[in-house]
């Protein structure tokens, strides 16, 4: 997989470090990891963009289809923290711009713990 994906704990949250560029093929992979934390039972699952870029911007829609999953079971809020600009830029067309997005993970937590 291309993109290298680094799973942590935060308290109760899982922190998800996303690197690398995304294409269509690392979808099913990304999809497949992502779907894993959620089976993980965390409170939320903090995605952390910081060090991600997007090769083919129709491959963002695993995390629409992932956030999806999440909201139907088990409930668990996923939230995508820190893209870059561009990243930023691309997240908020389409179906995208109802990801919660942050620009920090501290931020992101802050969101999850309050609400």
């Amino acid at each position: 997989m291309a993109i290298e994906c680094v799973v942590g704990a935060d308290g109760g949250n899982l922190v998800v470090t996303l690197s690398g560029r995304l294409g269509l093929r690392e979808v099913a992979p990304l999809r497949n990891r992502l779907l894993k934390c959620l089976a993980e039972q965390p409170e939320a699952v903090l995605i952390d963009l910081a060090c991600f870029s997007v090769a083919e911007p129709p491959a963002l829609a695993v995390f629409t289809a992932v956030a999806r999953q999440a909201a139907r079971w088990p409930g668990i809020p996923v939230v995508f923290c820190a893209p870059s600009p561009a990243t930023r830029t691309l997240m908020n067309r389409g179906a995208f711009h109802r990801l919660p997005m942050f620009r920090s993970v501290s931020a992101a937590r802050d969101h999850v713990d309050t609400d």
